[in-house]
């Protein structure tokens, strides 16, 4: 995964941006298919705002937090988009299930008549 940091009316510090990319890399344990994560880190008069936005290969997942502390805001944000990447990981996982079950998805990748028959949904015949 690429992870871009940038900062807005603030001098980006090492520590900062390597605890950004720690905290936003590790969801990538929960969805593999995270191609590149794009991170704003701005300071508005007394709050500093942390945004984030993922790029996955079927899915895009942003986030905005603000907070008094900047470590904290990155924190939130991380909550957040974990969140967010875990709730689709199950809906996909359960639609994928839902779908083996109808009998649309084969359990294994050979077929037999009985799948083949339940996946045609609609056949004509001509004289």
């Amino acid at each position: 995964m690429q992870i871009a940091v940038t900062a807005k009316k603030m001098e980006l510090s090492p520590e900062i941006r390597s605890y950004a990319e720690e905290k936003i890399g590790r969801l990538e344990k929960y969805l593999d298919g995270i191609m590149e994560a794009n991170i704003l880190l701005r300071l508005e008069k007394h709050r500093a705002i942390a945004e984030a936005t993922l790029h996955a290969k079927h899915a895009d997942f942003s986030g905005k937090e603000d907070n008094d502390d900047l470590y904290a805001a990155i924190d939130g944000l991380s909550d957040k988009l974990e969140r967010q990447v875990k709730r689709y990981r199950e809906k996909r996982s359960r639609r994928e299930t839902g779908r083996r079950a109808n009998g649309y998805l084969p359990d294994e990748p050979s077929f037999s008549g009985e799948q083949l028959n339940r996946m045609i949904v609609k056949s004509k015949q001509f004289d």
